[in-house]
């Protein structure tokens, strides 16, 4: 829950707004859910209302997720938006095993104008975000050997204003795709990217810490993009350089591989991929700039084993 700056003492109208997105670094197409405050249940305004919230207080927010409007409302997202898939459709991602879903809580006072949705909660407190989720493996399932399971997701601009950046200085509105990998040793982590995109959007150059595979491995690690560039992750920090995305989305899918047979049941670890972005920082006594690469966004994948998994990730109907 993210706190909204009152003044003590006084009482003060809260509105709040809930949004669903596909598993993203950073942005990525969203539907609005509609408010549990509306009296009309079929109503679709987003804005909660919440009228009696003293200054330093909490309380509890709600909204109304109907599965079969929000899966409707993502592929259509996901269709306007545009983004390479690598051959899938926008109903194939919202499907696919691998394609977490999250959500995004906006707060606002009833005088303020409501923070940008693709700011995150380290830049902005009136927003509420978690990026975590559960990469269950089911060691009861030992065949193939290895096996490798496939998680979904995109990368896009936070910082809306960055998007002609270049014009102003050609570093402004880079991204950092940082990636922390700490799993148990034998276990290999591979990122999968449509071909067109790979070739617009990546250069070899600003790749550090991974390599990428020959076709014939490409396709046996069968990638969920029918048409695919596979990074194979060789260092535990690796270092993906992006330029400025602007209003476009950037499809991908982190795929890790293992050994049921090597496994204990248990955390095994995780993989975190933070996503920063070149951003100025004035100084306004020199009248001069720097540039500084700040968080805006990642996620983290919990790695755990187990015997006869419960899969609480099934995909939406």
């Amino acid at each position: 829950m993210s706190r909204v700056p009152l003044k003590a003492g006084l009482l003060s109208t809260i509105e709040a707004a809930g949004w669903v997105m596909v598993w993203n670094s950073g942005m990525s197409p969203a539907v609005q859910l509609p408010a549990l405050s509306n009296l009309d249940v079929t109503s679709i305004s987003g804005t909660y209302e919440q009228y009696f919230l003293n200054a330093g207080r909490y309380d509890v927010v709600g909204f109304r997720l109907n599965v079969q409007d929000v899966f409707n409302g993502l592929v259509k997202a996901i269709g306007n938006s545009g983004v390479d898939l690598g051959g899938l459709t926008p109903t194939d991602w919202v499907h696919a095993q691998g394609a977490h879903l999250c959500a995004k809580v906006l707060i606002r006072t009833a005088s303020q104008s409501w923070p940008t949705l693709g700011t995150t909660p380290i830049m902005e407190r009136r927003i509420a975000q978690r990026n975590l989720a559960p990469f269950a493996i089911d060691l009861s399932v030992t065949d193939p050997d290895p096996m490798i399971h496939w998680a979904n997701f995109m990368v896009g601009d936070v910082i809306e204003f960055l998007s002609g950046a270049a014009h102003f200085d050609e570093e402004l509105g880079l991204h950092r795709l940082e990636l922390h990998v700490a799993l148990a040793a034998g276990m290999r982590v591979f990122l999968a990217v449509p071909v067109r995109s790979f070739r617009r959007w990546f250069d070899k150059s600003r790749l550090q810490g991974l390599e990428v595979v020959d076709d014939a491995t490409a396709r046996k690690l069968n990638p969920p993009f029918k048409e695919a560039v596979v990074l194979a992750v060789t260092k535990t920090d690796a270092l993906i350089g992006l330029p400025v995305l602007g209003k476009e989305f950037l499809a991908m899918s982190l795929g890790i591989q293992y050994s049921p047979k090597k496994l204990k049941a248990g955390r095994i670890g995780a993989v975190k991929l933070a996503q920063t972005t070149a951003a100025p920082k004035f100084d306004r006594q020199r009248r001069a700039y720097s540039i500084e690469q700040l968080p805006v966004g990642g996620f983290t994948l919990e790695v755990r084993a187990d015997l006869g998994r419960l899969d609480d990730s099934r995909p939406l109907k």
